[in-house]
């Protein structure tokens, strides 16, 4: 987020349904919000080999 006078600018970068990543900048001027970027992402979480995953079983059972 960048503060600048009058307004708010967002930095977001976000995951689509197709599990590619997309890079937004938003600028909000009160009740205003303009779109001012949309791209693919050049920067965006990837999995890496200490990453693990577990089913929601897997949880319930490590909790018991």
């Amino acid at each position: 987020m960048y503060e600048m006078t009058g307004g708010l600018y967002y930095a977001l970068t976000l995951q689509c349904t197709d599990r590619t990543y997309c890079e937004v900048k938003v600028l909000k001027m009160g009740p205003k919000i303009d779109l001012e970027m949309f791209r693919p992402a050049k920067h965006y979480p990837r999995p890496t080999t200490t990453t693990t995953t577990t089913s929601s079983e897997e949880e319930a059972a490590a909790s018991t």
